[in-house]
């Protein structure tokens, strides 16, 4: 409840048109609705029981709205493009991510590799001949969208290099079996 006494404070500004972003909006104003029935007197927050039932009323929609809010910040995030401008940049990468709503968040550890072959891989480096078999993640990112990836790491030349500059082995055969 002193969350919800907090939340009054907060104006509510929408900058994405999105049904999942006004239903979060919307439960937000009904939220700060109940909260202005509360007194506050000092340092206690007080309320009475027809306010605690509206807002107990409220909380199944507000965890739908959440997590429906969540996987769309969830996608944004996802792409680098659409988070912070830059080029995503194909490259094996590995840490701890967060999934879920906050109450029922969960850590997770991810290891997305990427492993030189010396022939048939996934994509080919036309400047050096390197071959580089991908694990799933960056398959499932090029199967959605070939032009995800802006620039491949080549563990060969040391640099970051241009997509145009690899060629695509058997990646399109090893997104179709795996989806």
């Amino acid at each position: 409840m002193v969350k919800l006494r907090d939340l009054v404070e907060l104006p509510i500004v929408i900058t994405v048109s999105h049904p999942a972003v006004q239903e979060l909006a919307d439960v937000a104003t009904l939220l700060i609705a109940a909260a202005n029935k509360m007194t506050v007197d000092g340092l206690t927050i007080r309320w009475t029981p027809d306010v605690l039932a509206e807002v107990e009323g409220l909380i199944p929609r507000a965890a739908a709205a959440s997590d429906a809010y969540a996987a769309i910040a969830d996608a944004h995030f996802a792409d680098e493009r659409h988070s912070n401008g830059g080029e995503n940049i194909l490259r094996a990468r590995g840490g701890y991510g967060f999934s879920g709503h906050a109450t029922k968040r969960t850590d997770t550890r991810y290891n997305h590799t990427i492993e030189v072959v010396p022939g048939d891989g996934d994509i080919s480096h036309s400047a050096c001949g390197t071959h580089l078999r991908l694990h799933e993640h960056f398959t499932r990112n090029l199967a959605k969208d070939p032009a995800f990836y802006g620039k491949v790491w080549c563990p060969t030349c040391g640099i970051n290099t241009p997509w145009a500059q690899w060629s695509v082995g058997k990646i399109a055969t090893r997104a179709k079996v795996q989806s």
